[in-house]
């Protein structure tokens, strides 16, 4: 799994990855605060995944493409502590997207 985002034009946009080549995964993102408020919402701007057929959900079968699964609401988890890139850590609450991925997908979230 892999995940990051960016800032741009005050939004953030963020970017995940399933490396696993069998399993789907489900992945808490952590966004920033400022623009991403609790029940903030975010579409799949791009998939690798893409369905033939939007209005349904189609499961990957040998080379057929399954539908992207739309992420959950920005939500607040309480206080956490955070392990910071320094090697320090943080506490208190964070904003998360839950991000579900097919096999070998990559998303692009957006608002």
């Amino acid at each position: 799994m892999l995940a990051f985002s960016r800032i741009l034009l005050l939004d953030e946009v963020l970017i995940a990855a399933n490396t696993d080549p069998a399993q789907s995964r489900d992945l808490d993102v952590i966004v920033d605060f400022g623009p991403n408020p609790a029940g903030t919402k975010r579409r799949v701007a791009y998939s690798n995944k893409a369905a033939p057929h939007r209005h349904r959900p189609v499961r990957e079968i040998g080379t057929v493409k399954a539908a992207p699964t739309p992420p959950s609401p920005v939500r607040e988890i309480g206080t956490v502590i955070v392990n910071e890139t320094d090697g320090s850590t943080s506490h208190g609450p964070i904003h998360v997207v839950r991000v579900t991925l097919n096999p070998m997908e990559v998303q692009i979230l957006a608002r």
